[in-house]
C-alpha cells in the first residue's frame, strides 16, 4: 500500500499484539525487561522483499516488515519505537512510524523481527 491510496477495512486482516516495554528491579540490583500486552491491533503485516531487505542493508537500516494499521495515539512517531508487536508468535520490534493517508488517519509501522529486546 502507497501512500497515496486509501486504506479500507478488509486489509487490516491480521491481528497483532501491541505490548509495552516495562522495567522492574530483578532483586540483584538490575534491572529486569518484561514485555507486558497494552492491546490487539487490527492491521496488515508484510515481510519487505528481499530487494528492499538489500537495499536497507546497504543503508543500514534493521527494517524487516512493514505494518499498515489505523493510526491511534499510542502509535506516534515518538510513542511507537518504545512498544513492539507480537505476530504469529514473532517479536517485530517497532523501529518507526510514519502516519499518511488523506487525513493522516493510518500509519505505517516499520520493524524488525528476530531481535530479542
Amino acid at each position: 500500500m502507497r501512500p497515496h491510496e486509501h486504506m479500507h477495512a478488509g486489509q487490516l486482516r491480521h491481528v497483532a499484539i501491541l505490548q509495552d516495554k516495562v522495567t522492574a528491579p530483578d532483586g540483584y540490583g538490575g534491572q529486569s525487561v518484561q514485555w507486558v500486552d497494552r492491546r490487539k491491533l487490527r492491521c496488515e503485516v508484510r515481510e519487505v522483499s528481499a530487494l528492499q531487505r538489500m537495499e536497507n542493508m546497504r543503508r543500514n537500516s534493521p527494517v524487516t516488515h512493514e505494518v499498515v494499521a489505523r493510526f491511534d495515539v499510542d502509535l506516534t512517531a515518538t510513542e511507537a519505537p518504545k512498544r513492539r508487536l507480537m505476530f504469529d508468535g514473532e517479536a517485530l520490534n517497532i523501529i518507526a512510524a510514519q502516519r499518511f493517508g488523506p487525513r493522516r488517519e493510518s500509519v505505517r509501522l516499520f520493524a524488525q523481527s528476530g531481535v530479542a529486546t
